[in-house]
């Protein structure tokens, strides 16, 4: 429970105080003496101010079962952002960070007449420093609910501290399906305080099976992954679901971050000729992989899809080989209007272009959160408000077909919030790996 100030009597405080010293009044009356002034001057200003009038003054009072924040008049609304802002994913988590800020800036960093205050931490993609950023944000008891983390492996580390506060955590990018996963089922460990804005990994991998069979023809493939949460969830979903539709898979094998010796991983995979090789991983691992491929005979005719953690314009520059002409790479799907008018506002505030595929994820969240808190708060006739901590989750939940950059977003009971028409296979060409062009050609969308 959060305990709050009453906002009513803060302001009988303030009007009491100022009119005393106004008058003279202080240490030389008689304690007696300055209760019967008190009184007079109280009721005097509230009839005023039309503090006693029930039409004019709404009362407000927590009711909320998780407790409530209070903002009083003049203080801002503060909320929190957990982004990867060093490491290898740092590019994923400053560029949501930008787009965090767009929207509030979008909103001309105003909720109800409050400034909007963003407590900003490095949550990294470590379960360590994660901690650390998540006990910075809630430090404070008036964040009212966090944007972020960037990873997975902070998101499990965070949600428990975050539910113990009975506050919610947004995130554009934590794909990890057991994050949405109840507790009754294999390794789940949602809790009520998460939702995200982003598909889940399992259901990546889902579409990219799909368009390996069905839209290509694939009939065999291999998987490289890496040695994380997200591709090992990615990885044995697209398995499961190229063997359900008919598919066989002809070799799997894991590469640890960092590790450069893949050739012979990579022969092994090409010893099964298969007709696909599916890289649920990131960079540098794929970049590393991507350009040891022409030396491995059987993946010389392969077709190669990669996950949605490389939609972004550095791998193919990066790579800047012909190994990658013709790479399909799943990545978000919006819808043009909407989003070139959220690339006008960004490239009018930032001086580069967005660099990751959750930029507009990010922006989404943020939105969501503020139009919660704004929906239930309860604000009286001076400004002081109250914002309920499971009100704020109600309204998450109850969210249905809200619009956002990434598409029309509704939440299912667990969480999962993303827009789920929000995704398409994309083709690199010469352009993209040139770097004369982004973003690559649009081929499928499910």
């Amino acid at each position: 429970m959060h305990p709050h100030p009453d906002p009513l009597r803060e302001r009988d405080r303030e009007i009491t105080s100022f009119v005393l010293g106004w008058l003279g009044w202080g240490e030389n009356m008689s304690m007696q003496g300055q209760e019967n002034v008190k009184r007079i001057i109280v009721f005097l200003a509230l009839f005023l101010l039309g503090g006693v009038s029930a039409c004019n003054s709404p009362e407000i009072a927590c009711e909320d079962p998780l407790g409530c924040i209070a903002v009083n008049r003049g203080a801002p609304v503060r909320i929190g952002a957990m982004s990867a802002l060093s490491g290898n994913a740092a590019y994923l988590g400053e560029d949501s960070q930008r787009a965090i800020q767009l929207a509030i800036l979008d909103r001309d960093n105003t909720l109800l007449d409050h400034k909007i205050e963003l407590v900003v931490t490095d949550s990294g993609c470590d379960a360590e420093v994660a901690k650390i950023a998540t006990e910075l944000v809630i430090k404070d008891d008036d964040v009212i609910g966090i944007i972020g983390p960037t990873c997975a492996v902070a998101a499990e580390t965070a949600v428990p501290i975050v539910e113990s506060l009975g506050l919610v955590l947004i995130s554009p990018s934590a794909t990890a399906s057991h994050l949405t996963q109840p507790d009754s089922e294999i390794d789940g460990m949602w809790q009520p305080s998460f939702y995200r804005t982003i598909p889940t990994d399992a259901y990546q991998a889902q579409l990219a099976a799909d368009f390996a069979f069905n839209q290509i023809n694939a009939r065999t493939a291999a998987i490289i992954y890496d040695e994380t949460d997200v591709s090992d969830d990615q990885h044995q979903a697209f398995a499961n679901a190229f063997q359900d539709l008919g598919g066989q898979i002809t070799f799997q094998s894991s590469i640890s971050p960092g590790d450069s010796s893949v050739v012979a991983i990579l022969r092994g995979a090409g010893a099964t000729t298969p007709d696909v090789l599916y890289l649920p991983v990131f960079e540098p691992e794929a970049n590393l992989i991507a350009s040891r491929i022409p030396e491995i005979t059987g993946l010389h005719d392969v077709d190669l899809i990669g996950g949605a953690g490389l939609f972004n314009e550095r791998f193919p520059v990066s790579v800047g080989a012909p190994v990658i002409n013709g790479m399909y790479i799943l990545g978000p799907v919006v819808d043009e209007l909407v989003y070139n008018a959220f690339l006008e506002r960004w490239n009018g505030r930032y001086d580069q272009p967005p660099i990751s595929p959750y930029n507009p994820h990010a922006y989404d969240a943020t939105n969501l959160l503020l139009d919660a808190i704004e929906s239930v708060a309860q604000v009286d006739n001076l400004g002081n408000m109250l914002i309920g901590l499971q009100a704020i989750r109600d309204e998450l939940s109850a969210t249905d077909d809200y619009t956002g950059v990434t598409g029309q977003l509704s939440c299912t009971v667990n969480g999962d919030c993303a827009a789920l028409s929000g995704l398409g296979m994309y083709r690199l060409s010469r352009e993209e790996i040139n770097g004369s062009h982004w973003p690559p050609e649009l081929i499928w969308v499910p």
